[in-house]
């Protein structure tokens, strides 16, 4: 039986995105309920073994281990790396037998993911070193140098997930602790090595948030200084932006594109970064205000774009085409900018849905294939795969990385996105 699908949680507004639930809130059934009843015996075999053992613990900012265990779990389940993977997050913080006794317990792929994860700590340990001891060339090289030492140590993409996921948990657990210290490291760990690897892995959904909760603790005043401008004219935006959306909602089905048109959430790093790279106010930004366009397939994307630049004016030399050229992590849409309805500047993204899917989650698309996530997937499972939609790991290949963890027209290594 094809494991179910993980319950998508919805995204609260605000400058930080992040999912609904407090980790307090976050139950072992609630993990289980993602999974058939093979998968969820998985995590409730992880939770009754781990969880008991670091009962009344606290992390260094404050937070209980047991809730961190669970929200980081959870935010696993929400990428769609499987039981297997949320069990091992369960039993991460526990993970401290040797790896025979702990395969005799939890099963030999959750004992090797959670012990690939708890290995990573020696990473991080260095990337502190190099935060301190080295000036900032050498500390970027240095700092890069250890992002590929740790995606060589790993043999499954899902450790690095799994990590991803517990360092946000850490961090929105931290943001709000009194331990100054704690919040420092974990807010410093997450832009010197933690955001960068989401970015590389193309997991935009935890790239975000890293950056946001990191600046936040780093650069408090810019941080809500910029929070404050995005809040003033928050009410005047969403009417611009529903004009803007009706607008191309009407133009789009009268040329017989099917297409979802929604306003895309602004992030504060992001925005910063692009002040700083540019030179440029808060106001002169094109993408303050932002839609997003998905539609079913490649012409679409193009058709869209011709229609949007028919209607409004594009600004030159604010035109990107990632589809034809896509970005070193394989990210793909395209990007243009135009002056829409009062003369205001207005950014437009168009992909594929196929396209955004990989965009939030980057290599975690390739576990939503294999566990039966994927609508292309019907049956689940590598075998039932169309023809050129992905290859998956499968037992026996004797390379860790896929050759190709989605469609795509070149292949790409999850460790070396850069030179495959």
């Amino acid at each position: 039986m094809a494991a179910k699908s993980a319950p998508r949680l919805k995204l609260v507004a605000g400058p930080v995105k992040t999912f609904v639930g407090a980790a307090d809130t976050v139950t072992v059934e609630t993990l289980a309920a993602c999974f058939d009843a093979v998968g969820g015996a998985r995590v409730r075999t992880a939770a009754d073994w781990a969880l008991p053992r670091v009962a009344g613990q606290a992390l260094p900012g404050g937070e209980p281990v047991e809730s961190h265990a669970l929200a980081t779990a959870l935010m696993v389940a929400d990428l769609g790396l499987g039981p297997d993977a949320v069990a091992a997050a369960i039993a991460i913080p526990a993970a401290t037998l040797p790896e025979a006794e702990l395969t005799a317990v939890l099963g030999a792929d959750v004992a090797r993911l959670a012990l690939g994860v708890a290995r990573m700590r020696t990473i991080e340990s260095l990337s502190g070193r190099a935060h301190t001891r080295l000036a900032v060339d050498a500390r970027a090289r240095e700092l890069e140098n250890l992002r590929k030492m740790l995606l060589a140590m790993v043999e499954d993409p899902r450790v690095v997930l799994i990590k991803l996921a517990d360092h946000t948990q850490t961090l929105r657990a931290v943001v709000k602790s009194a331990d100054t210290a704690a919040r420092t490291a974990a807010a410093q760990l997450a832009l010197d090595l933690f955001a960068p690897l989401a970015n590389r892995l193309g997991v935009w959904q935890l790239k975000w948030e890293l950056e946001d909760l990191a600046f936040r603790v780093l650069e408090p005043e810019v941080y809500q200084g910029l929070a404050r401008r995005l809040d003033e004219k928050r009410g005047d935006r969403e009417r611009y932006i529903a004009q803007v959306i009706a607008t191309l909602e009407a133009e789009l089905k009268d040329n017989g594109i099917r297409a979802e048109v929604s306003g895309r959430p602004k992030h504060i790093h992001s925005i910063w970064k692009k002040m700083q790279r540019k030179g440029v106010d808060f106001e002169a930004l094109y993408d303050v205000r932002a839609v997003r366009v998905l539609v079913d397939d490649v012409k679409d994307c193009y058709a869209a774009l011709g229609l949007v630049h028919h209607q409004w004016t594009p600004i030159p030399r604010e035109f990107d085409d990632y589809i034809a050229k896509p970005k070193a992590n394989d990210y793909r849409s395209l990007h243009t900018a135009v002056i829409g309805p009062e003369g205001k500047a207005v950014e437009v993204q168009i992909r594929t849905r196929e396209m955004h899917q990989a965009s939030e989650l980057g290599v975690a698309a390739h576990w939503r294939y294999k566990e039966g996530c994927c609508p292309r997937w019907p049956t689940g499972g590598p075998t039932s795969a169309p023809p050129g939609c992905v290859r998956c790991w499968i037992g026996g290949m004797t390379s860790p990385m896929p050759a190709n963890w989605r469609a795509s027209s070149r292949p790409v290594c999850w460790t070396t996105p850069f030179t495959c």
